[in-house]
């Protein structure tokens, strides 16, 4: 299934470079000048702390998500979701148990996590039944995550929602698990009831929104923690990427290699004219902050290169919608091996994984939600394979380039690189 196509985008990364998706995209990112000589070397070349690139994506032309092909389905085929609410008593969103004193909790053993299945051919039979399932979970660090060692959550009732109806409901069993069995497919909202004094940590919006096609809904898990997380959240560990040197002289050479992102001069002349003001292009995308937290895993070149995206789809085709950021961790280099997501990557890297797709795939498809927040580079795999992501419906990708904005350099003042990266903003791509 697909919903339009995307002719052109371009991400920015500020000071350095843009890539070019489909239609136009921006991202910004500043590079430390070590040595103050304007010329961005490897000797001098630091990144110690990275903000989200500034590349512009160009706009993509894209379709609107396409309607569910109704080939493989039959009307008698069914769907179904599950998934686990947990006793979250650190507030970092992992399931885990810490030997407190919380009846029911401490002596609960740990929940059966199914691992992703592959696609099965049966899923194109008429009597094939589907399902959504996870875990409710004790998140003893409160990191959102369902980590090992931590327990679930029995007793506590879960909803499914269908056109703002309650459809099903269920409680958890002794290990926290929950299932919907037999749906047809279709779009689907799953929430938990939270219980006196808990705080949920996942999902950070509160629930779940899930497109089912074609495969189970799997691991949509509600992590809950008994008291304040605030001091948990003040002790996280923040996620790092680690580049080789030879990453790292890729990296400066693709920089180096980028088209510039033009410039137009019509919003140059508008801006001289008006040089005060307000803009923003955070209201064109479907923003919940709380869900965009990486977790331990060093993929934030991801997260901006794909929130870029999702602003050329809304400036082009009026259309506000999360991309899945796990359909890349899963997807991009094997989702294995010591140059995996986790590890680090350029905007370049967004824009040639998306060149060799083809597609964007929304974050509600089935096994699509970001799940990988828990992995670390040294873990070397996804906890998801490509193959278990619904890739229908998806948003096709006609073109995508990295480009680049000039802000440092030989005659290049600080109020020139300014209005370099305004001027971007201002054809509405994101920086």
């Amino acid at each position: 299934m697909q919903r339009s196509s995307w002719c052109s985008v371009s991400l920015v990364l500020a000071a350095v470079l843009s890539v070019l998706v489909s239609p136009v995209f921006g991202v910004s990112t500043t590079m430390m000048d070590a040595d103050g000589n304007d010329i961005l070397d490897m000797d001098n070349f630091s990144m110690p702390f990275l903000e989200p690139f500034s590349e512009p994506f160009s706009e993509p032309f894209i379709e609107p998500l396409s309607e569910p092909s109704s080939a493989p389905f039959d009307s008698e085929m069914y769907l179904s979701i599950n998934g686990t609410n947990f006793y979250d008593e650190n507030g970092s969103g992992l399931l885990g148990a810490d030997g407190n004193d919380i009846p029911d909790v401490d002596n609960v053993s740990e929940p059966f996590i199914e691992p992703l299945s592959e696609p099965s051919s049966a899923l194109s039979d008429s009597e094939m039944h589907l399902s959504i399932n996870g875990t409710n979970f004790y998140d003893k660090n409160g990191n959102g995550f369902l980590d090992p060692g931590e327990t679930g959550l029995p007793g506590w009732t879960i909803r499914l929602i269908q056109d703002g109806d309650e459809i099903a409901n269920t409680v958890t069993d002794d290990v926290g698990g929950y299932r919907f069995s037999d749906l047809a497919p279709g779009s689907y909202v799953v929430l938990e009831d939270l219980q006196p004094a808990w705080n949920q940590t996942a999902p950070g919006g509160g629930w779940y929104e899930i497109t089912l096609t074609d495969r189970n809904a799997q691991r949509y898990d509600f992590g809950n923690y008994n008291g304040s997380i605030d001091k948990l959240l003040a002790e996280f560990e923040h996620p790092l990427m680690r580049p080789s040197p030879e990453q790292m002289k890729r990296w400066v050479e693709e920089y180096e290699a980028a088209p510039l992102a033009p410039l137009d001069p019509n919003v140059t002349a508008r801006l001289a004219a008006e040089p005060l003001g307000y803009f923003s292009l955070l209201g064109r995308l479907k923003y919940t902050p709380s869900e965009r937290d990486q977790g331990y895993c060093g993929d934030c070149w991801a997260w901006a290169g794909t929130g870029v995206m999702e602003i050329g789809l809304n400036v082009q085709r009026n259309i506000k919608d999360r991309l899945s950021i796990q359909y890349l961790n899963s997807n991009f280099d094997g989702g294995s091996g010591g140059d995996w997501a986790c590890c680090g990557g350029w905007l370049s890297d967004v824009a040639n994984f998306y060149s060799a797709s083809d597609k964007a795939i929304p974050w509600t498809n089935a096994n699509a939600h970001w799940q990988d927040g828990a992995r670390r580079c040294e873990d070397y795999q996804t906890s998801v394979p490509g193959s278990a992501i619904t890739t229908s419906p998806s948003y096709p990708i006609n073109s995508i380039e990295a480009q680049s904005i000039t802000t440092f350099g030989p005659g290049v003042t600080q109020e020139q690189a300014i209005s370099n990266i305004k001027n971007v903003l201002n054809q509405n791509k994101a920086v």
